[in-house]
């Protein structure tokens, strides 16, 4: 089975998915519509790169960490923090996954809404919540995790901000997830 043939039976993404509309002279122009051009390239990096580079990430780090320092595997509290960054990256990489699935098989809003939520979930939210954890679990420890958290905060916000505003504002975005909104009541 060749490559985009399987990437379409994946994801059911159909290769052309136009929606055309009268412009003001009459003509049908078409419209930007169906997860295609940047809106592909986004689920791509959601699904794709960003959970693979993760992994690879955590683990390069984990690696040098226990290169730089002899014995550190043996030490239990290595072990702890080890299956803490393992089991945070497992969880992350689900709600992706979830998000990436939700865009592309259910075309509303509330997809877009909940893949907003994910990305800052798992990118800034993700660095406040492991400092937390090393405050209440590893006090010993705590200052250490401080040190890096201003450079690991900032350095995850350029993703999740560049995506919020490009699934905000996208002419695409906004033709291919109906916006279904509740009608207030009238009394």
């Amino acid at each position: 089975m060749k490559f985009k043939a399987y990437l379409y039976h994946m994801t059911d993404i159909p290769d052309i998915q136009k929606k055309t509309t009268p412009d003001n002279t009459g003509n049908q122009k078409p419209e930007l519509y169906g997860v295609g051009g940047w809106l592909l390239f986004f689920w791509i990096s959601l699904v794709f790169i960003s959970p693979l580079y993760a992994v690879v990430s955590l683990h390069g780090d984990i690696t040098s960490q226990e290169m730089s320092a002899p014995g550190l595997e043996t030490v239990p509290l290595w072990g702890h923090i080890k299956g803490y960054y393992w089991i945070s990256l497992i969880c992350s990489i689900l709600l992706l996954w979830f998000a990436g699935n939700r865009l592309v098989r259910r075309l509303e809003w509330k997809s877009v809404r909940l893949t907003i939520l994910v990305i800052w979930m798992t990118g800034p939210v993700s660095v406040i919540i492991t400092v937390l954890y090393f405050y209440l679990m590893f006090p010993s420890l705590f200052s250490m995790a401080v040190d890096g958290f201003f450079t690991d905060f900032f350095r995850s916000f350029p993703y999740p901000l560049i995506w919020t505003l490009y699934l905000l504002k996208s002419e695409r975005v906004r033709n291919t997830y109906v916006k279904t909104e509740k009608q207030p009541s009238t009394i």
